[in-house]
């Protein structure tokens, strides 16, 4: 009777201890088998009690073992995540903030100053034109094919493209306004005070229309001669013959329409590349973060 009710205390004990079990050092620390222990009533019962106390040390510490080989993985894996991470934001921070760069100059109509320019360099241009060099830059030096995905290099090649185009649209249309703006002068005798005013006024004929450039000349002009230009809608009295046929003829120029038409889709595209290669890059990063996301803890 006796050896019964050790029998019967021992095998509870034990039950009580699980011993992990699995190759996996993630599995061991989840999985676990009971010991049964068949104790004949003719042991002693404390044979039975050391047995079943050492059962239970095994697999505490087999337990431990297990969780930590499962630390060490999980360890290995967060290290590897944030390594990745890293080296995904060496290269796609500086050029995202570049593309915000170059909307932010956009929507200012500095990029209709020199065009956005694909090289440094402290001679040319306004020193606040755009830039858009640090992704080729990436290239040349090998980091941008070891880093960037297919779908990131994919976007910032459009961005590039498109910047192709649009600088070659804006020479394009200056081009155009010099050429076609001497033919109208002469044809309608309206001719600025100041040389080359037609190309300073660029951006307000691009974008605003010719009523709206400060090249007609006050009569009377203010006594300060950089203040006796004004748009033809800001005149103090009524413009006079030659400004009125110049804006006229100006207005109806195929040739200066066409050009401003496509300087402006090929504005329109350098924006929505850029933009389109931001979102790329933003989503490229969750990509990487979420798949590390939903490691155990």
């Amino acid at each position: 009777m006796r050896a019964t009710r050790s029998y019967r205390r021992c095998r509870g004990l034990v039950q009580a201890f699980p011993v992990l079990i699995g190759s996996d050092p993630l599995i061991l620390a989840q999985q676990a088998a009971p010991i049964v222990l068949h104790v004949s009533s003719g042991e002693r019962w404390w044979v039975t009690s050391a047995v079943a106390v050492g059962a239970a040390l095994l697999g505490s510490f087999g337990g431990a073992v297990g969780l930590y080989y499962a630390s060490v993985v999980l360890e290995d894996r967060r290290r590897k995540a944030l390594s990745e991470i890293r080296r995904k934001a060496k290269v796609y921070t500086p050029i995202r903030e570049e593309l915000i760069a170059l909307r932010r100059a956009i929507a200012e109509d500095r990029h209709l100053s020199e065009g956005v320019r694909l090289k440094r360099s402290d001679d040319q241009g306004p020193r606040d034109a755009p830039l858009l060099v640090i992704w080729r830059e990436f290239v040349d030096d090998g980091r941008a094919n070891t880093t960037a995905s297919p779908s990131v290099r994919e976007a910032l090649e459009r961005v590039e493209g498109a910047t192709d185009v649009f600088n070659l649209a804006l020479k394009a249309t200056r081009s155009t306004f010099d050429e076609r703006g001497d033919a109208i002068m002469e044809q309608s005798g309206f001719t600025p005070d100041y040389p080359h005013q037609l190309r300073r006024e660029f951006q307000a004929l691009y974008r605003h229309g010719v009523r709206n450039a400060r090249i007609f000349r006050i009569y009377p002009g203010p006594s300060d001669p950089q203040r006796d230009v004004s748009p033809l809608t800001s005149l103090p009295g009524t413009p006079t013959q030659e400004q009125e046929a110049f804006a006229t003829l100006w207005e109806g120029d195929e040739a200066v329409r066409d050009a401003a038409t496509k300087l402006g889709e090929a504005e329109r595209g350098l924006d929505k590349a850029a933009d389109a290669a931001i979102a790329e890059l933003d989503a490229a990063m969750k990509r990487i973060a979420d798949k590390y996301e939903h490691e155990p803890d």
